[in-house]
């Protein structure tokens, strides 16, 4: 485990799949397969089951989607509704040529 001074100057652990914090109520780096999210390590990110949102990192809040999109990141989507179809990363009405 990481640790870190606390007030008294005594080394304390941060807390678990923390690897780097500050105190024990604000980690700054996660262990692997864990985000940081205000200050805590969750397995899982916060917006993840809402379907057509995405996380985004640098403002900690689940965004929307594009129109039509119900699976996808910051920059590209990986999953339309049923009424349009992928095409490079975005949902369009027909394919490209």
């Amino acid at each position: 485990a990481n640790y870190y001074p606390d007030s008294t100057f005594n080394c304390q652990p941060c807390t678990s799949n923390c690897q780097s914090c500050y105190n024990d109520t604000a980690c700054i780096l996660c262990a692997n397969n864990y985000i940081l999210f205000q200050g805590s390590c969750i397995l899982d990110t916060p917006c993840s089951s809402k379907v057509g949102f995405y996380y985004d990192e640098k403002t900690y809040q689940c965004l929307p989607c594009p129109d039509n999109c119900t699976s996808c990141n910051k920059d590209l989507c990986y999953i339309c509704d049923n009424a349009t179809v992928l095409d490079n990363g975005k949902c369009v009405n027909q394919c490209t040529s």
